[in-house]
């Protein structure tokens, strides 16, 4: 989705979590967020002329984080009026210095925003990775009731609404402004029919590049098991792609089986498939990177005790700040943000900020072996933990998917316990004689 800032007459765009930031435009997702309405007078709407012609604009994805899920507005081409004009629901105060506090705890209002088309092409192509226009097939009567309802819902007074990521988003509202169209014909086809995949699994396949591998861990972590369910193909729409395919396979009521959709053409850059969940491959690869990071100390104290040492507590330090500082996230969302996709969080099994004292342990290895022997009976415990969240999650215990951050952690601490089975001793080791320079 995208992020510019609101002004007379000219729309912002965004619409993840994460924003970009470029002059005038725009976190995740995204995270993934974005801005404006435009000054629209109180007069009355004029009666949409026979020949003005609606459009959905799709835009897809494009390379930076937040245009990993695309975007979609309204395009109403008025020939008679000569106008050429775009309603856009994903549009945000993107200038706002507590943005990323007011999205966090859900206080970011989003907007209806209104723009020309030549404007919204040249900003969304600087970012995007194409632009699909759809032609809708809407009679006059259709039309004018859609116009009416855009060019409302930018009032000043109007535009604002309570922005949510899978429930209240650019697309979300397109495809409930066109449900109420079409006599409720999309949700009667879409609701309740399986999509074959969770929400989770969208994002995952949204997010499904190697840039955003980072960015796609901490929000997998962040939401909890309200994503793990089955969407069915009505939810499956808060991603712009697929309110255009079911739009491209509807029919208009009492019409005579007559497509929705008119025409559909590729105005500007590349079309795009259907986003496909990624395999494990790379998920695979991180881990064999993990654990390798992880027997570095043990590998390395064969040679040096000393700096194998030096290395493990490093390590420890890093894993304690990085693990405890996360748990924190996950418990401030989970207190602080109104989403319920944020609230309750087993993620906090496997982060949670008694992490922390691995970090403390690390600094004070030196002064007392007791802090060594903390450090060792602490990542047992992680093993233990992770093996249980494990294997109740692969058994369908837990409802939220939480085995690849089990697995992760199982990763480091089995390798970083290594250390004390290995060649050389330390105190708590074999024999009991701690190593110099510890």
């Amino acid at each position: 989705m995208d992020g510019r800032v609101r002004g007379p007459g000219f729309g912002v765009r965004g619409e993840t979590p994460s924003v970009k930031g470029r002059g005038q435009s725009s976190w995740w997702l995204g995270l993934a967020v974005m801005v404006t309405c435009c000054g629209f007078g109180a007069a009355p709407v004029p009666a949409a002329a026979a020949e003005a012609k609606v459009y959905l604009v799709t835009m897809h994805p494009g390379e930076a984080l937040f245009t990993g899920f695309g975007h979609i507005a309204f395009r109403i081409v008025d020939p008679d009026a000569g106008t050429d004009d775009v309603y856009d629901y994903g549009t945000y105060e993107a200038n706002d210095p507590l943005l990323a506090w007011k999205f966090l705890v859900g206080t970011l209002p989003y907007y209806c925003s209104h723009t020309t088309y030549q404007d919204m092409v040249a900003w969304y192509s600087q970012d995007f990775g194409g632009i699909v226009l759809q032609e809708l097939a809407l009679t006059a009567n259709q039309i004018a009731r859609l116009r009416a309802q855009v060019v409302e819902d930018c009032l000043p007074e109007n535009a604002a609404y309570q922005y949510h990521h899978f429930t209240n988003n650019c697309s979300t509202r397109l495809r409930d402004i066109l449900d109420g169209l079409l006599g409720g014909q999309l949700s009667q086809a879409t609701v309740g029919q399986g999509a074959g995949k969770s929400i989770r699994d969208l994002i995952d396949a949204s997010m499904a590049r190697w840039e955003f591998s980072f960015t796609r861990w901490l929000v997998f972590g962040l939401l909890n098991y309200e994503i793990d369910g089955e969407a069915d193909r009505w939810q499956q729409m808060f991603l712009p792609w697929y309110l255009g395919s079911e739009l491209q396979a509807l029919r208009q009521p009492g019409s005579g089986g007559a497509p929705v959709v008119r025409s559909r053409v590729v105005d500007l850059g590349a079309d795009r498939e259907e986003p496909k969940v990624p395999g494990m491959g790379f998920g695979i690869a991180v881990l064999l990177v993990l654990a390798g990071v992880a027997l570095l100390p043990m590998m390395v104290r064969c040679r040096s005790p000393q700096w194998g040492s030096r290395l493990l507590r490093l390590l420890l330090l890093v894993t304690g700040l990085l693990a405890g500082l996360y748990g924190v996230l996950l418990a401030f969302t989970w207190i602080a943000s109104p989403y319920p996709e944020t609230g309750p969080n087993l993620s906090l099994l496997c982060f949670h900020p008694l992490h922390f004292l691995l970090a403390v342990a690390a600094l004070r290895w030196n002064r007392s072996p007791r802090w060594e022997q903390l450090a060792r009976r602490y990542l047992q415990v992680g093993v233990v933990v992770a093996a249980l969240v494990l294997l109740t999650n692969l058994a369908g215990v837990e409802p939220q998917r939480l085995w690849p951050y089990a697995l992760a952690c199982l990763a480091l601490c089995i390798p970083l316990l290594g250390f004390w089975c290995g060649c050389g001793t330390t105190d708590g080791g074999r024999d009991g004689r701690r190593l110099p320079g510890q």
